[in-house]
């Protein structure tokens, strides 16, 4: 008898998250993170004067964010009904980092925001080459000094959703997503950020991107 609650029980769990739906839903952005992990950041700074110098901001890490962000946001807008309002919706008074996204606590989120929901982006870029399963599978060996030219990207995408009363998510989506090759660190690396390419390849970080942000996106109930 226990046995049958508890499958009953989970079941309800189940059901209930299944029937939340955020079609025609308002969002406000409370936090945009773009996290890159030392090895790949290496590699990506050899990059770095394909893009114009800025003297407040690194500005292939403001391009990289900014590109990253509003392709999720118009994927979640176009596919999936999410009315999600401008990055600078909440206020005048509330502050804003040095690449346009806000910065401030959650009570002053809520208190100067308008929305049913807040959210927020957080996107984790990493350097794979410790897989050396696909390093052994490339059709050259790589010597151990030239890894600075190869990168196997891995992208991480988290979309978590917060109401009225913050600070613990109501719902999170994440998704996980690895090249299952290895990638020349190049100006392909960068189609769709440093350029305004609108087709990726396997070696682009913006064709991870979409296959993360489509497999977040299946996951939420239009």
């Amino acid at each position: 008898m226990k046995r049958i609650l508890l499958i009953v029980f989970l079941c309800l769990i189940v059901v209930g998250v299944q029937a939340r739906t955020y079609k025609n839903k308002t969002f406000t952005l409370y936090d945009c993170d773009v996290e890159i992990d030392k090895d790949a950041m290496k590699k990506l700074w050899i990059l770095a004067p394909m893009f114009s110098q800025d003297e407040e901001a690194w500005p292939m890490i403001k391009k990289i964010q900014t590109i990253c962000y509003y392709y999720f946001q118009d994927y979640m807008m176009q596919e999936k009904s999410l009315d999600i309002l401008p990055v600078q919706s909440l206020s005048k008074k509330v502050g804003y980092d040095i690449y346009g996204f806000p910065d401030t606590k959650w009570k002053n989120a809520l208190k100067y925001g308008n929305s049913k929901y807040f959210f927020t982006f957080n996107l984790e870029i990493e350097d794979a080459m410790e897989d050396m399963d696909i390093v052994m599978a490339a059709d050259t060996i790589l010597p151990e000094d030239q890894w600075l030219e190869y990168i196997i990207p891995k992208l991480t995408l988290t979309f978590s959703i917060y109401d009225k009363h913050g600070m613990i998510p109501i719902d999170k989506f994440e998704s996980t997503i690895q090249a299952e090759t290895v990638c020349r660190v190049n100006e392909q690396l960068l189609n769709g950020i440093a350029n305004d390419n609108e087709e990726f390849s396997e070696c682009d970080l913006m064709y991870y991107l979409d296959k993360a942000v489509v497999a977040v996106g299946e996951n939420i109930k239009r």
